[in-house]
């Protein structure tokens, strides 16, 4: 068993550690809000390129006609698709959705680990602590066991 003194030590390094997480955790949720704004504000960016594209295929018209170009739900979809896969800017705004969901995904999971790590160090502080009252009340124990055998000794000897 470790000696009062070790506990101690051992107290406040832990104690060194876990005075900096509300710090980490609070700027990583923030980092997180960020990301998950700048992953909203990328969809919507997605979803409009996306709607903008469905919107000039339903309004083409056949030449000399009046007549729809793509007169059915399925042709309307396979051109977007065409048009889309084709679409430079189309293509950067998903590259851009892509890496707002790997920063945030990547974020979240260093949130997890830090969260993880703040609910190891509460324990590890537990349990010293636990020792250290253990240890304690032993030494209280021993020391009045002490104190009350020398002040037998003492009302015996007068």
């Amino acid at each position: 068993m470790n000696t009062v003194a070790e506990q101690i030590a051992e107290l406040k390094r832990i104690g060194l550690v876990a005075s900096t997480m509300p710090d980490r955790l609070a700027q990583t949720r923030a980092i997180l809000s960020n990301l998950r704004a700048d992953l909203e504000s990328a969809s919507s960016l997605v979803k409009d390129r996306e709607a903008e594209t469905l919107s000039l295929v339903s309004a083409e018209t056949l030449p000399d006609s009046a007549k729809p170009a793509f007169s059915n739900k399925e042709s309307r979809e396979a051109e977007v698709r065409q048009r889309l896969a084709e679409d430079v800017t189309y293509k950067f705004l998903v590259g851009e959705e892509q890496n707002a969901q790997r920063q945030k995904s990547d974020v979240e999971i260093q949130l997890a680990k830090l969260q993880d790590e703040d609910r190891l160090i509460d324990r590890q502080l537990e349990a010293v602590a636990a020792s250290l009252r253990a240890e304690t009340v032993q030494l209280l124990r021993q020391a009045l066991v002490d104190f009350v055998s020398v002040e037998a000794r003492r009302l015996t000897d007068k």
